[in-house]
């Protein structure tokens, strides 16, 4: 089994999700119908979907296509310096040690964390480009 399959098996269990739900899952986000033969495939012989399909899979999960399919080790989709991001890995990695009420809990608070602060980029970025705009006319117009 290679990485995407080990991923997205470990993502799926994790959720305690069957591959009959998590197919159906696929399937709505995908307009396609997906069966539990091809998360079958996927899961146990090697075999990875089209990226489309990869791309709704991440939704799917909350986690970057990079994780999915081994280009990254941080399952989260945002963007953080490299040393942010190891240190959520070895957080993700301790929360998985506690009992599952108390990992389950400080995974949704990293989880809302990470996605405010992943707004707040966005948010950073979109100013920039208001910002770029609005100087870039004044020079245009003097």
């Amino acid at each position: 089994m290679g990485v995407f399959g080990t991923r997205l098996r470990q993502l799926r269990l994790e959720r305690r999700w069957k591959m009959k739900d998590f197919a159906e899952k696929v399937s709505e986000l995908s307009d396609s119908t997906f069966t539990v033969n091809s998360l079958s495939n996927w899961e146990l012989k090697g075999t990875e979907p089209p990226y489309d399909i990869l791309a709704v899979i991440s939704k799917v999960l909350d986690v970057s296509t990079d994780y999915l399919i081994g280009a990254s080790d941080n399952p989260l989709n945002i963007s953080i310096s490299d040393e942010q991001q190891e240190r959520c890995n070895q957080l993700y990695e301790q929360l998985l040690n506690l009992p599952t009420i108390k990992q389950e809990k400080l995974k949704l608070e990293l989880d809302a964390y990470l996605n405010f602060f992943n707004y707040k980029e966005k948010q950073l970025h979109m100013d920039f480009e208001t910002f770029a705009n609005y100087l870039q006319n004044e020079i245009k117009n003097s």
